[in-house]
C-alpha cells in the first residue's frame, strides 16, 4: 500500500514538473515571439502610419483654415518614424522654397499612409489567426503525453522515458511555432527578406518625394538624381538605385542579374523605379508633364503590391501545413506509437 502511494505521489510530482517547466518554456516562447515579431513589428508599424496620418491630416486642416503651422507641428514632424520625418520634411521644405501648393503632395502622403496602414491590419489579423491555430495545436502535445500517460497500462512503470519523449515532442511542437510565425510575418510583408521589409514604405515615399521636387520646379532629370542619390546612401535601399539607374538616362543593373520572381511584391517595388523612369524619359522626349502620368504609375503599383500581398496571405494557411506535417503531427504520433511500445515491452517484461 505504501509503494502505491509512493508511486502516485512520484507521479503527480513528475507531471508537476513538467507542467511548470512547459508553462515556463512557453511565457519564455511568447517572450522569444515578441523579439521576432519585433523584426518585423506589425503593431509598431501600424501605430507608426497612424501618427503620420494623424499628423498630416492636422498640417492640412491648418493650411486650409488659413493659418501657418507653428513650432508644434515642426516638434510633431521631427518625432515621426523614418522614412517618414526625412521624405515629408525635406518635401515641406522644398515646397515653401519654391513657392508651389503643399495641399497635394500631403493629401497623397496621408492616402499612402492609410493604406499602407489599412494593409498592415489585414495582414495582422490574418497571420494572428494562424498563430492561434498553431499554438492550439502544439498545446495538444503536452495534453496527448498526459492523456496517454493515464490511459496506457504500463506507462506509469516507465515514467522517466516517457517525460522524456514527452519534452522532445513537445520541443518539435515549438519549433513548428517558430517556423509558422517565420512563414506568417513573412506573408505580411510581402515575402520580402527582413531587411527589405521597409521597402513597402520607402519606394512609393521615394516616388512622392520625386513628384514633390517636380512640384518644387525642379527638372525632373535633376529630380531623380536627387531621389536615387538619397536612396544610394542608405545600404539597405542601395540596391534598388544600382537597378533602376541613379542618373535618368543611365542603364541599371539588367533582371538577370538581380533574378526577380515573377509575380512578387519584390517585382513589383524593384518595376516601379523603372516604370517611373520611363515615363519621365518619355514625358522628356515628347515635351509635356510627367506628373500626372508618375502618379498613375505610384497609383497602379500600390494596388498591385496590395493585392499580391493578400494573395501570399490566402496562401499561407496552405503553407503552414508544412510545419503541422513535419513538426507537429509526426511528434504527436511518436507519443501514441512510443506509449504502445512502452506499454507492450511492460508487459512483455511483466510476462517474462
Amino acid at each position: 500500500m505504501s509503494g502505491t502511494v509512493v508511486a502516485a505521489v512520484t507521479d503527480m510530482l513528475l507531471w508537476f514538473l513538467c507542467g511548470f517547466f512547459s508553462i515556463s518554456g512557453f511565457l519564455g516562447l511568447w517572450a522569444d515571439v515578441s523579439v521576432i515579431r519585433e523584426k518585423y513589428a506589425t503593431g509598431q508599424k501600424i501605430q507608426v502610419l497612424r501618427r503620420v496620418s494623424v499628423f498630416l491630416l492636422n498640417f492640412q486642416n491648418i493650411l486650409r483654415s488659413g493659418g501657418v503651422p507653428g513650432e508644434e507641428m515642426m516638434q510633431q514632424l521631427a518625432s515621426l518614424e523614418s522614412p517618414w520625418r526625412e521624405v515629408i520634411g525635406r518635401s515641406i521644405e522644398r515646397l515653401r522654397e519654391g513657392g508651389a501648393e503643399l495641399t497635394p503632395v500631403l493629401l497623397r502622403f496621408r492616402s499612402l499612409a492609410d493604406d499602407a496602414s489599412r494593409t498592415v491590419q489585414q495582414a495582422s489579423v490574418r497571420i494572428s489567426q494562424s498563430l492561434s491555430q498553431a499554438l492550439i495545436v502544439a498545446l495538444l502535445i503536452p495534453l496527448t503525453g498526459y492523456a496517454l500517460y493515464q490511459m496506457i497500462p504500463g506507462l506509469n512503470q516507465q515514467s522517466g522515458i516517457w517525460m522524456g519523449m514527452t519534452t522532445i515532442a513537445s520541443m518539435a511542437g515549438v519549433g513548428g511555432i517558430f517556423w509558422i510565425l517565420h512563414l506568417s510575418n513573412r506573408a505580411a510583408f510581402g515575402n520580402l527578406a527582413p531587411a527589405r521589409a521597409d521597402w513597402l514604405v520607402i519606394v512609393p515615399c521615394a516616388g512622392e518625394e520625386f513628384l514633390s521636387l517636380i512640384r518644387s520646379g525642379h527638372p525632373p532629370d535633376i529630380a531623380w538624381f536627387t531621389v536615387c542619390e538619397g536612396l544610394a546612401r542608405n545600404p539597405v535601399t542601395r540596391p534598388l538605385t544600382e537597378y533602376w539607374g541613379v542618373r535618368l538616362w543611365e542603364q541599371g543593373q539588367s533582371e538577370g542579374v538581380w533574378r526577380l520572381p515573377a509575380g512578387t511584391v519584390l517585382e513589383s517595388l524593384a518595376e516601379c523605379g523603372r516604370e517611373i523612369r520611363k515615363c519621365v524619359q518619355i514625358s522628356l522626349m515628347e515635351g509635356r508633364p510627367c506628373i500626372s502620368s508618375v502618379e498613375s504609375v505610384l497609383d497602379l503599383n500600390r494596388v498591385q503590391v496590395t493585392s499580391r500581398i493578400e494573395g501570399g496571405l490566402e496562401q499561407l494557411p496552405a503553407r503552414c501545413m508544412k510545419p503541422l506535417f513535419l513538426l507537429i503531427a509526426p511528434a504527436i504520433f511518436t507519443l501514441l506509437f512510443g506509449g504502445l511500445a512502452l506499454a507492450f515491452r511492460s508487459v512483455s517484461g511483466g510476462l517474462d
